[in-house]
Protein backbone atom coordinates (compact mmCIF):
# COMPACT_ATOMS: atom_id res chain seq x y z
CA UNK A 1 0.00 0.00 0.00
CA UNK A 2 1.73 3.66 0.84
CA UNK A 3 4.95 3.75 1.58
CA UNK A 4 4.23 6.58 3.64
CA UNK A 5 2.29 5.13 6.12
CA UNK A 6 0.84 1.73 6.13
CA UNK A 7 3.96 -0.32 5.85
CA UNK A 8 5.69 2.12 8.31
CA UNK A 9 2.50 1.01 10.82
CA UNK A 10 3.44 -2.54 10.01
CA UNK A 11 6.90 -1.85 10.55
CA UNK A 12 6.20 0.34 13.97
CA UNK A 13 3.99 -2.45 15.18
CA UNK A 14 7.10 -5.30 15.20
CA UNK A 15 9.66 -5.06 17.67
CA UNK A 16 13.02 -4.27 16.88
CA UNK A 17 12.56 -3.71 12.74
CA UNK A 18 13.75 -0.26 11.60
CA UNK A 19 11.33 2.03 9.94
CA UNK A 20 11.99 2.99 6.18
CA UNK A 21 13.13 6.34 5.30
CA UNK A 22 9.44 8.21 5.20
CA UNK A 23 10.08 10.97 2.53
CA UNK A 24 7.87 9.84 -0.77
CA UNK A 25 10.39 9.86 -4.31
CA UNK A 26 10.39 11.96 -6.99
CA UNK A 27 7.58 11.02 -9.63
CA UNK A 28 9.52 8.91 -12.19
CA UNK A 29 9.10 9.59 -15.67
CA UNK A 30 8.73 6.39 -17.59
CA UNK A 31 8.27 5.25 -21.39
CA UNK A 32 4.85 3.28 -22.24
CA UNK A 33 5.50 -0.64 -23.12
CA UNK A 34 2.26 -0.03 -24.80
CA UNK A 35 0.34 3.32 -25.29
CA UNK A 36 -2.74 1.89 -26.41
CA UNK A 37 -4.07 1.46 -22.64
CA UNK A 38 -7.86 0.85 -22.46
CA UNK A 39 -9.56 4.04 -21.09
CA UNK A 40 -12.10 2.77 -18.71
CA UNK A 41 -15.85 5.22 -18.14
CA UNK A 42 -15.57 6.32 -14.44
CA UNK A 43 -19.56 6.38 -13.64
CA UNK A 44 -18.77 7.94 -10.31
CA UNK A 45 -17.60 11.16 -12.23
CA UNK A 46 -20.68 13.42 -12.17
CA UNK A 47 -22.15 12.09 -8.96
CA UNK A 48 -22.33 14.84 -5.75
CA UNK A 49 -20.68 12.61 -3.23
CA UNK A 50 -17.60 10.93 -1.91
CA UNK A 51 -16.20 9.12 -4.77
CA UNK A 52 -13.82 6.48 -4.89
CA UNK A 53 -11.52 6.49 -7.79
CA UNK A 54 -8.80 4.08 -9.58
CA UNK A 55 -6.15 4.55 -12.37
CA UNK A 56 -3.22 3.20 -13.20
CA UNK A 57 -0.21 4.17 -12.05
CA UNK A 58 1.81 4.09 -14.56
CA UNK A 59 0.85 5.05 -18.41
CA UNK A 60 0.65 1.71 -19.63
CA UNK A 61 -1.70 -1.56 -18.11
CA UNK A 62 0.81 -4.26 -20.06
CA UNK A 63 2.86 -5.90 -17.08
CA UNK A 64 5.76 -8.05 -17.47
CA UNK A 65 5.33 -11.19 -15.25
CA UNK A 66 6.24 -10.19 -11.37
CA UNK A 67 6.04 -6.30 -11.99
CA UNK A 68 4.26 -4.41 -9.57
CA UNK A 69 0.52 -4.40 -10.62
CA UNK A 70 0.92 -0.64 -9.16
CA UNK A 71 -2.45 1.43 -9.21
CA UNK A 72 -3.16 4.79 -7.61
CA UNK A 73 -6.61 5.49 -5.38
CA UNK A 74 -7.88 8.56 -4.92
CA UNK A 75 -10.77 9.14 -2.16
CA UNK A 76 -13.03 12.71 -3.18
CA UNK A 77 -14.94 14.82 -1.81
CA UNK A 78 -17.22 16.10 -4.66
CA UNK A 79 -19.98 17.51 -1.84
CA UNK A 80 -20.69 20.75 -1.33
CA UNK A 81 -19.90 20.06 2.83
CA UNK A 82 -17.08 18.79 4.90
CA UNK A 83 -17.14 14.98 5.54
CA UNK A 84 -15.96 13.01 8.08
CA UNK A 85 -14.25 9.73 6.59
CA UNK A 86 -12.11 6.50 7.17
CA UNK A 87 -8.68 7.55 5.58
CA UNK A 88 -7.68 5.33 2.85
CA UNK A 89 -4.15 5.90 3.30
CA UNK A 90 -3.04 4.22 6.41
CA UNK A 91 -6.14 2.11 7.98
CA UNK A 92 -5.32 -2.03 7.71
CA UNK A 93 -8.70 -3.04 7.27
CA UNK A 94 -9.62 -0.69 4.40
CA UNK A 95 -9.71 -0.10 1.29
CA UNK A 96 -10.16 -3.82 0.33
CA UNK A 97 -8.46 -4.54 -3.09
CA UNK A 98 -9.87 -6.81 -5.91
CA UNK A 99 -8.99 -8.83 -8.70
CA UNK A 100 -10.86 -10.02 -11.50
CA UNK A 101 -10.24 -12.51 -14.69
CA UNK A 102 -10.87 -11.97 -18.02
CA UNK A 103 -14.63 -12.63 -17.15
CA UNK A 104 -15.24 -10.70 -14.95
CA UNK A 105 -15.37 -13.23 -11.64
CA UNK A 106 -13.49 -12.10 -8.36
CA UNK A 107 -9.92 -13.94 -8.23
CA UNK A 108 -9.42 -12.33 -4.64
CA UNK A 109 -10.58 -9.55 -2.38
CA UNK A 110 -7.50 -8.27 0.47
CA UNK A 111 -7.05 -5.97 2.97
CA UNK A 112 -3.96 -4.17 4.40
CA UNK A 113 -3.75 -6.86 7.31
CA UNK A 114 -3.13 -9.66 4.63
CA UNK A 115 -0.29 -7.17 3.31
CA UNK A 116 1.58 -7.14 6.23
CA UNK A 117 0.97 -10.64 7.10
CA UNK A 118 2.83 -11.21 3.51
CA UNK A 119 5.46 -8.40 4.20
CA UNK A 120 5.99 -9.42 8.33
CA UNK A 121 4.63 -12.45 8.48
CA UNK A 122 6.91 -14.74 11.07
CA UNK A 123 8.45 -11.52 12.69
CA UNK A 124 5.94 -11.44 15.36
CA UNK A 125 2.30 -10.05 15.90
CA UNK A 126 1.04 -6.71 14.11
CA UNK A 127 -0.61 -4.75 16.57
CA UNK A 128 -3.34 -2.53 13.96
CA UNK A 129 -3.87 1.08 15.00
CA UNK A 130 -6.83 2.99 15.99
CA UNK A 131 -9.29 3.83 13.09
CA UNK A 132 -7.38 6.97 11.11
CA UNK A 133 -10.53 9.20 10.41
CA UNK A 134 -9.68 12.15 8.44
CA UNK A 135 -11.79 15.10 7.31
CA UNK A 136 -11.95 16.17 3.37
CA UNK A 137 -13.24 19.55 2.37
CA UNK A 138 -15.24 20.09 -0.63
CA UNK A 139 -13.42 19.61 -3.32
CA UNK A 140 -10.61 17.93 -1.20
CA UNK A 141 -9.25 14.67 -1.41
CA UNK A 142 -6.67 12.01 -0.28
CA UNK A 143 -4.52 9.48 -2.33
CA UNK A 144 -2.41 6.45 -2.07
CA UNK A 145 -0.94 3.93 -4.17
CA UNK A 146 -1.46 0.10 -4.20
CA UNK A 147 0.77 -2.90 -5.62
CA UNK A 148 -1.46 -6.05 -5.84
CA UNK A 149 1.87 -8.37 -5.46
CA UNK A 150 2.33 -7.07 -1.90
CA UNK A 151 -1.36 -8.55 -1.22
CA UNK A 152 -1.32 -11.99 -3.31
CA UNK A 153 0.90 -13.90 -5.42
CA UNK A 154 1.73 -12.68 -8.91
CA UNK A 155 -1.03 -13.26 -10.78
CA UNK A 156 -0.05 -15.36 -14.63
CA UNK A 157 -0.16 -14.63 -17.97
CA UNK A 158 -3.92 -13.31 -19.23
CA UNK A 159 -6.13 -10.61 -18.73
CA UNK A 160 -7.29 -9.14 -15.68
CA UNK A 161 -9.31 -6.25 -13.76
CA UNK A 162 -8.62 -4.38 -10.66
CA UNK A 163 -10.39 -2.45 -8.28
CA UNK A 164 -10.87 -1.25 -4.60
CA UNK A 165 -13.71 -0.86 -2.03
CA UNK A 166 -13.34 1.38 0.70
CA UNK A 167 -15.59 1.39 4.14
CA UNK A 168 -16.19 5.51 4.29
CA UNK A 169 -17.21 5.38 7.75
CA UNK A 170 -16.55 2.26 10.14
CA UNK A 171 -14.84 -0.89 8.75
CA UNK A 172 -18.04 -3.30 8.30
CA UNK A 173 -20.25 -0.69 7.14
CA UNK A 174 -21.18 0.12 3.49
CA UNK A 175 -18.43 0.07 0.88
CA UNK A 176 -17.77 2.31 -1.69
CA UNK A 177 -16.40 0.98 -5.03
CA UNK A 178 -13.92 2.31 -7.65
CA UNK A 179 -14.24 1.91 -11.31
CA UNK A 180 -12.74 -1.00 -12.36
CA UNK A 181 -9.04 -0.90 -14.38
CA UNK A 182 -8.97 -3.45 -17.07
CA UNK A 183 -4.67 -4.67 -17.11
CA UNK A 184 -2.82 -7.79 -18.60
CA UNK A 185 -0.08 -9.78 -17.65
CA UNK A 186 2.45 -10.70 -20.65
CA UNK A 187 5.57 -12.91 -21.14
CA UNK A 188 8.92 -11.64 -21.19
CA UNK A 189 12.46 -13.15 -21.47
CA UNK A 190 14.64 -12.19 -18.57
CA UNK A 191 18.03 -11.09 -20.40
CA UNK A 192 20.05 -10.13 -16.71
CA UNK A 193 19.84 -10.43 -12.99
CA UNK A 194 21.91 -9.61 -9.98
CA UNK A 195 20.73 -10.28 -6.68
CA UNK A 196 21.73 -7.98 -3.32
CA UNK A 197 20.40 -7.52 0.20
CA UNK A 198 19.00 -4.35 1.65
CA UNK A 199 21.65 -4.13 4.13
CA UNK A 200 24.46 -6.71 5.86
CA UNK A 201 21.79 -7.80 8.33
CA UNK A 202 20.04 -9.66 4.99
CA UNK A 203 16.42 -8.42 6.59
CA UNK A 204 15.74 -8.50 2.96
CA UNK A 205 16.69 -9.39 -0.55
CA UNK A 206 17.09 -6.66 -3.78
CA UNK A 207 16.59 -8.46 -6.98
CA UNK A 208 17.19 -6.62 -10.25
CA UNK A 209 16.52 -8.11 -13.71
CA UNK A 210 16.47 -7.34 -17.51
CA UNK A 211 13.15 -7.70 -18.93
CA UNK A 212 12.10 -8.10 -22.35
CA UNK A 213 8.31 -8.88 -23.85
CA UNK A 214 8.31 -12.05 -26.25
CA UNK A 215 6.40 -10.27 -28.29
CA UNK A 216 9.39 -7.31 -29.06
CA UNK A 217 6.68 -5.01 -28.86
CA UNK A 218 8.33 -2.69 -26.72
CA UNK A 219 12.35 -2.07 -25.25
CA UNK A 220 13.86 -4.02 -22.52
CA UNK A 221 12.74 -2.72 -19.18
CA UNK A 222 15.06 -2.88 -15.57
CA UNK A 223 13.03 -3.92 -13.06
CA UNK A 224 13.87 -3.94 -9.07
CA UNK A 225 12.09 -6.13 -6.18
CA UNK A 226 12.32 -5.91 -2.73
CA UNK A 227 11.37 -9.13 -0.94
CA UNK A 228 9.45 -9.18 2.35
CA UNK A 229 11.35 -9.55 5.56
CA UNK A 230 12.92 -12.84 5.84
CA UNK A 231 11.05 -14.41 2.91
CA UNK A 232 12.38 -13.98 -0.81
CA UNK A 233 9.33 -15.25 -2.30
CA UNK A 234 7.38 -12.97 -1.00
CA UNK A 235 7.50 -8.95 -2.00
CA UNK A 236 7.63 -5.74 -0.14
CA UNK A 237 7.95 -3.59 -2.67
CA UNK A 238 7.99 -4.37 -6.78
CA UNK A 239 8.71 -5.51 -9.22
CA UNK A 240 9.36 -1.75 -9.93
CA UNK A 241 10.13 -0.75 -13.75
CA UNK A 242 12.97 1.96 -13.68
CA UNK A 243 12.77 2.64 -17.34
CA UNK A 244 13.86 1.56 -21.03
CA UNK A 245 17.76 -0.29 -20.71
CA UNK A 246 19.65 -1.48 -23.64
CA UNK A 247 18.91 -5.32 -24.34
CA UNK A 248 23.12 -6.26 -24.19
CA UNK A 249 23.19 -4.59 -20.56
CA UNK A 250 24.22 -6.61 -17.91
CA UNK A 251 23.34 -5.67 -14.13
CA UNK A 252 25.06 -5.38 -10.70
CA UNK A 253 23.33 -4.13 -7.34
CA UNK A 254 25.79 -2.54 -4.61
CA UNK A 255 25.88 -3.71 -1.10
CA UNK A 256 25.94 -2.29 2.41
CA UNK A 257 28.96 -3.42 4.09
CA UNK A 258 28.87 -5.44 7.21
CA UNK A 259 30.14 -2.27 9.36
CA UNK A 260 27.67 0.10 7.29
CA UNK A 261 23.95 0.75 8.48
CA UNK A 262 20.73 -0.03 6.46
CA UNK A 263 19.10 3.05 5.10
CA UNK A 264 16.53 0.95 3.10
CA UNK A 265 18.76 2.67 -0.27
CA UNK A 266 20.37 1.08 -3.04
CA UNK A 267 22.33 1.55 -6.33
CA UNK A 268 21.58 -0.71 -9.57
CA UNK A 269 24.27 -0.44 -12.10
CA UNK A 270 23.06 -1.11 -16.02
CA UNK A 271 26.16 -2.19 -17.77
CA UNK A 272 26.97 -2.04 -21.37
CA UNK A 273 29.76 -3.25 -23.27
CA UNK A 274 31.03 0.36 -22.64
CA UNK A 275 29.64 2.41 -20.64
CA UNK A 276 27.26 2.28 -17.25
CA UNK A 277 24.25 4.45 -15.54
CA UNK A 278 24.28 4.22 -11.83
CA UNK A 279 20.51 4.31 -11.03
CA UNK A 280 19.69 5.76 -6.88
CA UNK A 281 16.52 3.98 -5.78
CA UNK A 282 14.47 4.18 -2.30
CA UNK A 283 13.22 0.70 -1.74
CA UNK A 284 12.81 0.21 -5.54
CA UNK A 285 11.52 3.63 -6.17
CA UNK A 286 13.76 5.61 -8.77
CA UNK A 287 15.78 8.95 -6.54
CA UNK A 288 18.45 9.48 -9.05
CA UNK A 289 20.69 8.46 -12.24
CA UNK A 290 23.60 9.71 -13.50
CA UNK A 291 23.51 9.38 -17.18
CA UNK A 292 24.90 6.87 -19.18
CA UNK A 293 29.02 7.39 -18.04
CA UNK A 294 31.56 5.69 -20.65
CA UNK A 295 34.20 3.15 -19.55
CA UNK A 296 37.61 2.98 -21.60
CA UNK A 297 37.26 -0.79 -21.87
CA UNK A 298 35.53 -3.66 -24.26
CA UNK A 299 32.96 -5.92 -22.80
CA UNK A 300 32.65 -4.36 -19.45
CA UNK A 301 31.86 -7.41 -17.16
CA UNK A 302 30.19 -5.85 -13.67
CA UNK A 303 31.48 -6.91 -10.66
CA UNK A 304 28.60 -8.36 -8.22
CA UNK A 305 27.54 -6.36 -5.36
CA UNK A 306 29.67 -3.45 -5.63
CA UNK A 307 30.41 -0.77 -2.26
CA UNK A 308 27.69 0.98 -0.98
CA UNK A 309 29.44 3.54 1.11
CA UNK A 310 26.45 6.10 1.22
CA UNK A 311 27.93 6.81 -2.47
CA UNK A 312 28.42 4.07 -4.73
CA UNK A 313 31.93 2.86 -5.86
CA UNK A 314 31.15 0.65 -8.97
CA UNK A 315 33.94 -1.72 -10.15
CA UNK A 316 34.42 -3.55 -13.39
CA UNK A 317 37.14 -5.43 -15.82
CA UNK A 318 36.96 -5.32 -19.45
CA UNK A 319 39.70 -5.04 -22.13
CA UNK A 320 41.23 -1.79 -22.68
CA UNK A 321 43.25 -0.54 -25.59
CA UNK A 322 46.90 -1.97 -23.65
CA UNK A 323 45.62 -4.70 -22.25
CA UNK A 324 42.64 -6.14 -19.29
CA UNK A 325 41.30 -3.71 -17.44
CA UNK A 326 39.98 -2.57 -13.58
CA UNK A 327 37.86 0.46 -14.03
CA UNK A 328 36.27 2.02 -11.59
CA UNK A 329 34.00 5.55 -10.88
CA UNK A 330 32.67 6.67 -7.80
CA UNK A 331 29.03 8.02 -7.73
CA UNK A 332 27.54 10.56 -5.05
CA UNK A 333 23.81 10.22 -3.99
CA UNK A 334 23.10 13.84 -5.75
CA UNK A 335 25.60 15.61 -8.50
CA UNK A 336 28.31 14.88 -10.50
CA UNK A 337 30.37 11.19 -10.68
CA UNK A 338 33.90 10.68 -9.84
CA UNK A 339 36.53 10.51 -13.01
CA UNK A 340 36.14 6.91 -14.08
CA UNK A 341 39.85 5.86 -12.86
CA UNK A 342 41.58 2.35 -14.20
CA UNK A 343 43.90 -0.32 -12.75
CA UNK A 344 46.30 -2.66 -15.57
CA UNK A 345 45.55 -6.63 -15.09
CA UNK A 346 47.92 -9.61 -15.62
CA UNK A 347 45.11 -11.27 -17.66
CA UNK A 348 41.44 -11.09 -18.24
CA UNK A 349 39.18 -12.09 -16.20
CA UNK A 350 36.02 -14.24 -16.22
CA UNK A 351 34.88 -13.06 -13.41
CA UNK A 352 35.89 -11.44 -10.11
CA UNK A 353 34.29 -10.29 -6.72
CA UNK A 354 35.13 -7.46 -4.16
CA UNK A 355 34.86 -7.35 -0.15
CA UNK A 356 35.39 -3.85 1.89
CA UNK A 357 33.87 -1.80 4.54
CA UNK A 358 32.68 1.52 4.57
CA UNK A 359 36.10 3.20 4.26
CA UNK A 360 39.50 2.07 3.63
CA UNK A 361 40.72 -0.80 0.64
CA UNK A 362 38.90 -2.25 -1.50
CA UNK A 363 39.89 -5.89 -2.07
CA UNK A 364 39.23 -7.54 -5.66
CA UNK A 365 39.70 -11.42 -6.30
CA UNK A 366 39.85 -12.50 -10.24
CA UNK A 367 39.85 -15.47 -11.55
CA UNK A 368 41.51 -16.02 -15.28
CA UNK A 369 41.23 -19.21 -17.13
CA UNK A 370 43.70 -19.84 -20.14
CA UNK A 371 42.01 -23.31 -20.67
CA UNK A 372 44.60 -25.53 -18.66
CA UNK A 373 44.76 -23.62 -15.54
CA UNK A 374 43.43 -21.10 -13.65
CA UNK A 375 44.91 -18.11 -12.02
CA UNK A 376 43.22 -16.41 -9.34
CA UNK A 377 44.82 -12.63 -7.88
CA UNK A 378 43.96 -10.42 -5.80
CA UNK A 379 44.46 -6.78 -6.21
CA UNK A 380 43.49 -3.72 -3.36
CA UNK A 381 42.36 -0.55 -4.31
CA UNK A 382 41.24 2.76 -2.59
CA UNK A 383 37.56 4.35 -4.10
CA UNK A 384 39.94 6.61 -6.27
CA UNK A 385 41.55 3.87 -7.99
CA UNK A 386 45.07 3.95 -5.91
CA UNK A 387 46.46 0.86 -5.53
CA UNK A 388 47.00 -0.08 -2.18
CA UNK A 389 48.35 -3.50 -2.90
CA UNK A 390 49.62 -4.46 -6.22
CA UNK A 391 47.57 -7.53 -8.16
CA UNK A 392 49.17 -10.93 -6.50
CA UNK A 393 48.37 -14.23 -7.30
CA UNK A 394 46.92 -16.20 -4.58
CA UNK A 395 46.36 -19.28 -6.71
CA UNK A 396 46.78 -21.64 -9.54
CA UNK A 397 44.89 -24.78 -9.77
CA UNK A 398 44.06 -27.08 -12.76
CA UNK A 399 40.85 -27.16 -12.12
CA UNK A 400 38.16 -24.64 -13.55
CA UNK A 401 37.02 -21.95 -11.25
CA UNK A 402 32.89 -22.29 -11.18
CA UNK A 403 31.93 -19.58 -8.90
CA UNK A 404 33.28 -17.22 -6.94
CA UNK A 405 31.53 -15.30 -3.28
CA UNK A 406 32.73 -13.20 -0.61
CA UNK A 407 31.81 -13.72 2.75
CA UNK A 408 30.95 -10.45 4.53
CA UNK A 409 29.02 -11.20 7.31
CA UNK A 410 28.68 -9.13 10.60
CA UNK A 411 31.04 -9.38 13.43
CA UNK A 412 33.11 -11.86 11.00
CA UNK A 413 36.77 -11.92 9.52
CA UNK A 414 35.94 -11.38 5.74
CA UNK A 415 36.81 -14.23 2.96
CA UNK A 416 36.66 -15.08 -0.12
CA UNK A 417 35.12 -18.51 -1.07
CA UNK A 418 36.13 -20.43 -4.36
CA UNK A 419 34.73 -22.85 -5.98
CA UNK A 420 36.40 -25.00 -8.25
CA UNK A 421 35.30 -28.12 -10.70
CA UNK A 422 37.46 -30.82 -12.22
CA UNK A 423 37.51 -30.01 -15.78
CA UNK A 424 36.49 -33.61 -17.26
CA UNK A 425 34.62 -34.58 -14.29
CA UNK A 426 32.50 -31.56 -13.26
CA UNK A 427 30.95 -32.86 -9.69
CA UNK A 428 34.64 -33.60 -9.02
CA UNK A 429 34.33 -29.99 -6.73
CA UNK A 430 36.98 -28.51 -3.99
CA UNK A 431 36.05 -25.34 -1.63
CA UNK A 432 38.95 -22.65 -1.15
CA UNK A 433 38.75 -20.14 1.47
CA UNK A 434 41.07 -17.23 1.14
CA UNK A 435 40.86 -14.66 4.28
CA UNK A 436 41.75 -11.21 4.18
CA UNK A 437 43.86 -11.59 6.57
CA UNK A 438 46.11 -14.46 7.26
CA UNK A 439 46.43 -18.41 6.07
CA UNK A 440 43.82 -19.81 4.39
CA UNK A 441 42.14 -23.07 6.09
CA UNK A 442 43.14 -25.98 4.38
CA UNK A 443 40.89 -27.13 0.88
CA UNK A 444 37.94 -28.78 1.30
CA UNK A 445 37.00 -31.18 -1.29
CA UNK A 446 34.09 -32.50 -2.24
CA UNK A 447 34.31 -34.79 -4.74
CA UNK A 448 31.86 -36.35 -5.93
CA UNK A 449 29.39 -34.86 -4.86
CA UNK A 450 25.87 -36.36 -4.82
CA UNK A 451 23.11 -34.92 -6.58
CA UNK A 452 25.12 -32.85 -8.84
CA UNK A 453 23.45 -33.19 -12.27
CA UNK A 454 23.93 -36.06 -14.44
CA UNK A 455 22.31 -38.03 -17.35
CA UNK A 456 22.40 -41.23 -17.40
CA UNK A 457 22.72 -44.74 -14.73
CA UNK A 458 24.86 -46.68 -12.69
CA UNK A 459 28.35 -47.19 -14.84
CA UNK A 460 26.75 -44.94 -18.27
CA UNK A 461 26.27 -42.29 -15.46
CA UNK A 462 27.45 -39.16 -16.77
CA UNK A 463 27.94 -35.84 -14.58
CA UNK A 464 26.74 -32.70 -16.75
CA UNK A 465 28.84 -29.21 -16.06
CA UNK A 466 26.44 -26.56 -14.32
CA UNK A 467 25.18 -23.94 -17.08
CA UNK A 468 24.59 -21.49 -14.24
CA UNK A 469 25.66 -21.08 -10.78
CA UNK A 470 25.70 -19.24 -8.02
CA UNK A 471 27.11 -19.21 -4.40
CA UNK A 472 26.36 -17.58 -1.55
CA UNK A 473 27.59 -17.61 2.49
CA UNK A 474 24.99 -17.68 4.89
CA UNK A 475 24.66 -15.58 7.56
CA UNK A 476 25.80 -19.19 9.84
CA UNK A 477 28.89 -19.50 7.37
CA UNK A 478 28.15 -21.99 5.44
CA UNK A 479 28.53 -21.86 1.75
CA UNK A 480 25.73 -22.81 -0.32
CA UNK A 481 24.92 -23.50 -4.10
CA UNK A 482 22.16 -22.85 -6.49
CA UNK A 483 22.45 -24.45 -9.63
CA UNK A 484 21.19 -25.31 -13.57
CA UNK A 485 22.03 -27.47 -15.96
CA UNK A 486 21.95 -27.32 -19.97
CA UNK A 487 18.60 -28.94 -19.66
CA UNK A 488 17.32 -26.35 -17.68
CA UNK A 489 16.82 -28.44 -14.13
CA UNK A 490 17.37 -26.60 -10.86
CA UNK A 491 19.26 -27.55 -8.00
CA UNK A 492 20.74 -26.22 -5.16
CA UNK A 493 22.06 -27.27 -1.30
CA UNK A 494 24.80 -26.70 1.04
CA UNK A 495 28.54 -27.24 -0.07
CA UNK A 496 29.41 -29.41 2.85
CA UNK A 497 28.98 -33.05 1.21
CA UNK A 498 25.86 -33.95 1.30
CA UNK A 499 24.01 -34.09 -1.74
CA UNK A 500 22.34 -31.47 -3.71
CA UNK A 501 18.62 -31.71 -3.98
CA UNK A 502 16.40 -31.74 -7.50
CA UNK A 503 14.82 -28.52 -7.02
CA UNK A 504 12.96 -28.75 -10.48
CA UNK A 505 12.82 -30.83 -13.50
CA UNK A 506 11.98 -27.48 -15.64
CA UNK A 507 8.54 -29.40 -16.75
CA UNK A 508 9.31 -28.98 -20.13
CA UNK A 509 10.86 -25.28 -19.55
CA UNK A 510 14.20 -24.08 -19.08
CA UNK A 511 15.26 -22.79 -15.00
CA UNK A 512 17.12 -19.28 -15.89
CA UNK A 513 19.29 -17.25 -13.54
CA UNK A 514 19.49 -19.17 -10.49
CA UNK A 515 20.14 -17.38 -7.20
CA UNK A 516 20.17 -18.43 -3.46
CA UNK A 517 18.79 -15.77 -1.18
CA UNK A 518 20.67 -16.33 2.27
CA UNK A 519 18.63 -13.86 4.75
CA UNK A 520 18.47 -13.54 8.10
CA UNK A 521 15.46 -15.83 8.52
CA UNK A 522 15.41 -18.26 5.66
CA UNK A 523 17.44 -19.55 2.49
CA UNK A 524 15.53 -19.08 -0.31
CA UNK A 525 16.63 -20.84 -4.16
CA UNK A 526 14.86 -19.29 -6.68
CA UNK A 527 14.83 -19.00 -10.54
CA UNK A 528 13.49 -17.28 -13.31
CA UNK A 529 10.87 -19.06 -15.95
CA UNK A 530 11.04 -18.79 -19.66
CA UNK A 531 7.91 -16.74 -19.05
CA UNK A 532 9.64 -14.18 -16.72
CA UNK A 533 8.39 -15.62 -13.89
CA UNK A 534 10.28 -16.32 -10.52
CA UNK A 535 10.06 -19.97 -9.47
CA UNK A 536 10.61 -20.36 -5.70
CA UNK A 537 12.09 -23.52 -4.61
CA UNK A 538 11.50 -22.73 -0.60
CA UNK A 539 13.70 -22.82 1.97
CA UNK A 540 16.84 -24.84 2.61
Amino acid sequence: MSRRSLLVVILAGLPGCPSPRPEKPPPVEIKSMDTSSPVVADPQADRREVVLKAASKTASTRFFPEQAAAFDLTLKNQTGAAEAVLAIDGNMTTPLVRAFDAKGELLFEKSGGDMGERIAGGMGPIVPPPPQTITLEPGGSESLWVNLWTYHEPLHLGAYGFEAAHHLKAAGGPLLVSNRIPFEIVPARVLSAALGYESSTRMASTLAWIAAPKDDRAAPRLLVRLSAFGNHSSVQQGATDLGEVPKDARLSVSQIPPDGKANWLGWVAVVTPHGVELVRHNMTQLMTRTGPLALPIADAVPIPRFPDRQHAVFLATGRGASGPLLVGVAAPPSGAPGPVWTVPLGASPQMAVCAFGMSGPISVLLSSDDGQSTRVSRVDVDESGAVISPEQVVRTTPNRVIALAVDMRPRAPQSFVILESNRTMPDRLALTRLPLVGAPPPIVALAPLGGWPAEGENAARRALPAEAIAVEVGLDGLPRAALTDARGRLFGGALDGTPLALLSDGGGAKALFPHLAAMSASIEIACFTEEGFLFHAGGH
